[in-house]
């Protein structure tokens, strides 16, 4: 009897020792997102599908807006101004904004990933999306959008909790509003953020060339929007 009990003690110690740390890791991971609750909730993306079809303004354009490779047409009247960083049309109260965004491939250097950082980054995203996550700038931000509290479980190692918790902060910091919907035309393809009043909406697109704009677009309803993003015509 006493070398049974003097058994289960010596059992108890050892595994107690084994998984006393992971058992810590996994407080400190829950903890962390209940300490930054508003920065995770900020982070949670609503996907939502967004009928790419428009009546809006469609065939009441008044004008086009040219930026880089990029000719939008305008659907209301305008003032324009641009320059080699942005152009913009201006209208009474419409306004849509064009520049160039670099939110996918200055990532690793704007948040100061070591070499070492950005391979691991690439392998867990790679893993969570099912794509190869740095294969492109599009992939690299459509796998970022795409993590989510699935992707990550209380028998994942730490190192993986530990990028969890880092992406979706930066995720937080990031992202203009938490709903979004994907979209893909003849000329582009990207993300589409939508704000709670309906008007004003932020579109990351990326072009055949995987270079990624930037487009803003204020006092324009959803349809007005679809319209503008399914008829830019992408010129060589």
């Amino acid at each position: 009897m006493k070398k049974f009990l003097l058994f289960t003690l010596l059992l108890i110690v050892i595994l107690g020792a084994v998984f006393y740390q992971p058992i810590i890791d996994t407080l400190d991971f829950y903890q962390y997102q209940k300490d930054n609750a508003d920065k995770f909730a900020a982070a949670t993306l609503n996907w939502k599908q967004i009928p790419f079809t428009s009546t809006g303004n469609q065939g009441l354009v008044t004008d086009t807006l040219t930026f880089n490779k990029l000719q939008l047409p305008v659907p209301f009247g305008t003032v324009k101004k641009s320059n080699g960083d942005a152009a913009m049309a201006v209208g009474i109260s419409e306004l849509i904004t064009v520049t160039h965004s670099s939110a996918a491939a200055d990532f690793f250097r704007m948040y100061n990933f070591s070499d070492s950082e950005k391979k691991v980054t690439c392998a867990f995203l790679s893993q969570t999306s099912g794509r190869g996550a740095c294969t492109s700038n599009y992939d690299f931000y459509h796998a970022f959008l795409e993590l989510n509290e699935t992707d990550i479980h209380a028998f994942a190692s730490i190192e993986d909790k530990q990028l969890y918790n880092r992406l979706m902060t930066l995720r937080a910091e990031l992202i203009p509003t938490n709903t979004v919907s994907g979209f893909e035309t003849s000329s582009l393809r990207g993300f589409w953020f939508t704000f709670p009043e309906g008007h004003h909406h932020i579109i990351e697109a990326f072009d055949s060339d995987d270079q990624q704009y930037r487009m803003e677009f204020q006092s324009l309803d959803q349809a007005d929007v679809a319209f503008v993003l399914s008829s830019i015509n992408y010129l060589d």
